[in-house]
């Protein structure tokens, strides 16, 4: 199970920067943007 929360932690950071770049909530961060970080991080 720990390799899990390890992904869903990574995957919370990236939708952190992305919403930090984007100057939105994270909520507001647009999916497809997000999908493409996470498929260049191999997650």
């Amino acid at each position: 199970m720990k390799p899990v929360f390890m992904v869903i932690g990574q995957s919370a950071a990236a939708a952190a920067v992305l919403a930090i770049d984007l100057d939105c909530t994270v909520q507001k961060v647009p999916y497809s943007k997000l999908k493409t970080i996470l498929k260049l991080l191999k997650y």
